[in-house]
C-alpha cells in the first residue's frame, strides 16, 4: 500500500486513517500546498498524498515509525519528518477549525449527537496508551495493560489546543480511575459541569470505560440507550482500528 488512492475498500481505508476517504481528500487538499517540496538533483520529493497519509496513519494507529515507513515505502527518518511536517501544517492552517462549540452552536451540536442516540452530549473524553519498555523493580505488572503490552495512560482534552493533560498513570489502571484522579476531575462540579478557561461551561461526557460523576442516580431509559450506544460505538471504533493490524 504505497498510496491511499489505491485503497478501494472504505472500511479498510478508515481502519488505516480513522476517517472516511472524502474527509481524507478534503484534508489533503487543504494541507497539500504546505507539504509541497521542490525537486533537487539529489532526490525527488515525496508526493504530498503520501506525506499526509503516512502521518495520519501514524496518528490513527500509534504504530512505530518503522512499520508506518514500510507501509508507505519510506525510511524511518522520513516517516518522522512526514509526521512533523503534517503536524506543523495542521497547526499553521487549521487552528480553530476543530473546537468546542460556543453558546450559539451548542444546541445544534447537542441535536446532532441526539440524532445519533447520544442524549444531552456535546463532546467526549477517552484515554490513550503510550507504549514503554518493560519496567524493572517488580513494577511490570502495574504497567501491563489489556493489550498485553507495557504502557502508561494519558488523558488529554483539546480543541486544537491542549486544554488539559494528565499522563503517567500505569497502563493497568482503568480509564475511570485515571479520570477520577485527573486534574480535570477536580474542575468538574456535582452536576458534571466543567468551567473552561474562557469562562464558558461544558458537560463532561465519558466513554464507556469512564466512570460516572460524583452524584449517581438510577439511569433513565434515555440514559440506558445512550450508554448502550456509547459502548457499541467504542467497540466498533476499536474493531475497525484493528482491521489489518498486526502487533509489532
Amino acid at each position: 500500500m504505497r498510496n491511499p488512492r489505491f485503497i478501494n475498500d472504505s472500511k479498510r481505508f478508515k481502519s488505516y486513517f480513522s476517517m472516511p476517504a472524502p474527509l481524507f481528500k478534503r484534508l489533503q487538499d487543504r494541507l497539500g500546498p504546505r507539504l509541497e517540496r521542490q525537486h533537487t538533483t539529489i532526490r525527488q520529493p515525496i508526493e504530498p498524498a503520501r506525506v499526509s497519509a503516512a502521518a495520519l496513519n501514524r496518528f490513527a494507529s500509534g504504530e512505530s515509525y518503522d512499520r508506518v515507513g514500510d507501509r508507505f515505502g519510506i525510511a524511518h527518518a522520513m516517516a518522522i519528518e512526514c509526521t512533523d511536517r503534517v503536524t506543523k501544517a495542521i497547526l499553521d492552517n487549521m487552528l480553530g477549525l476543530i473546537s468546542f462549540p460556543d453558546a450559539e452552536a451548542m444546541p445544534g451540536t447537542i441535536a446532532k449527537f441526539a440524532r445519533g442516540g447520544f442524549a444531552n452530549c456535546a463532546d467526549g473524553i477517552d484515554c490513550t496508551h503510550f507504549f514503554i519498555e518493560k519496567p524493572g523493580n517488580g513494577l511490570d505488572k502495574d504497567y501491563y495493560d489489556r493489550t498485553r503490552q507495557y504502557s502508561i495512560v494519558a488523558q488529554c482534552v483539546s480543541d486544537m489546543r491542549i486544554l488539559d493533560l494528565d499522563a503517567g498513570w500505569p497502563g493497568s489502571l482503568h480509564d475511570s480511575r485515571v479520570s477520577c484522579r485527573s486534574s480535570l476531575y477536580e474542575c468538574v462540579g456535582p452536576a458534571g459541569m466543567a468551567v473552561r478557561q474562557d469562562g464558558e461551561e461544558g458537560v463532561e461526557e465519558g466513554g464507556s470505560g469512564d466512570g460516572a460523576g460524583r452524584d449517581s442516580a438510577a439511569p433513565t431509559q434515555t440514559q440506558r440507550r445512550t450508554y448502550s450506544n456509547k459502548c457499541k460505538m467504542k467497540n466498533d471504533l476499536k474493531n475497525r482500528q484493528q482491521l489489518g493490524y498486526t502487533p509489532s
